[in-house]
């Protein structure tokens, strides 16, 4: 009887449980591509993106940011019509756009839907470009709780990515760059930078971009000796001067 007792109980909590996480829907179910168009005037980067949502999606895109790695300063946003858009720093910089919502009626004003495309977001900085993270999320309702049950915190919901329920994504964006005032810094940081596009699948043959990334390791080592080869001279140079 208690082994009844004990399964009866626990097919009843099951039961809630999945009643529970049935109240609401992941911000997942969008099938979003990202174009960037990359101008460079007077060291001034302009970065211009281009959303698609596609066949396959079964939610409509109302939210999409840009994440930075680093507090970048962002000089100008460019919102579509009808979306509202603003930067946030703490730390690290973040460019959300988000759809506007009609005051009296509480809809959308304009919104991603499935097979459709948008334009006229865009951002500029005196940061040159690298790879960078974008989220976006397709609407749904707010998840429901019971009375005394609403939590910040809903596993598989607020933690599907580190940023929320909805899709990251890799784009281009500004970065700060690494200092490369060596030639050995500079190519160290061109083969991160194509590894990285090859693996995204931005590059074509994988065997020719692994041909170019070897040719460039080659000359990465050839500069790094001939830079230790200097500092060895210049620091015996300067051994050489002290003793005098």
């Amino acid at each position: 009887m208690k082994k009844a007792y004990t399964f009866t109980v626990f097919l009843i909590l099951s039961t809630k449980v999945l009643f529970r996480q049935s109240t609401f829907e992941t911000r997942d179910k969008i099938a979003l591509s990202v174009d960037i168009k990359l101008t460079v005037v007077n060291e001034m980067y302009f970065y211009k993106y281009v959303l698609l949502n596609g066949q396959s999606a079964k939610q409509s895109v109302y939210k999409f940011e840009i994440h930075l790695s680093d507090s970048i300063d962002v000089d100008t946003q460019e919102t579509p019509n009808n979306w509202e858009g603003v930067v946030f720093d703490e730390g690290r910089t973040l460019i959300r756009w988000r759809a506007g919502v009609d005051d009296l009626t509480g809809k959308f004003k304009d919104i991603l839907r499935p097979q459709s495309s948008r334009d006229g977001f865009s951002l500029s900085a005196a940061v040159p470009p690298g790879i960078v993270d974008y989220y976006a999320e397709g609407w749904a309702p707010f998840p429901s709780f019971q009375e005394g049950e609403a939590t910040d915190s809903i596993p598989g919901y607020t933690d599907l990515t580190p940023y929320g329920p909805g899709v990251v994504g890799k784009t281009i964006g500004p970065v700060q760059q690494p200092n490369l005032s060596s030639m050995t810094a500079f190519l160290e940081t061109l083969i991160s930078y194509t590894h990285r596009s090859v693996t995204l699948g931005w590059l074509g043959n994988d065997k020719t971009r692994e041909r170019e990334c070897e040719e460039t390791m080659r000359g990465r080592d050839w500069y790094g000796k001939e830079e230790v080869g200097k500092l060895m001279r210049v620091g015996t140079s300067t051994a050489t001067g002290i003793a005098e």
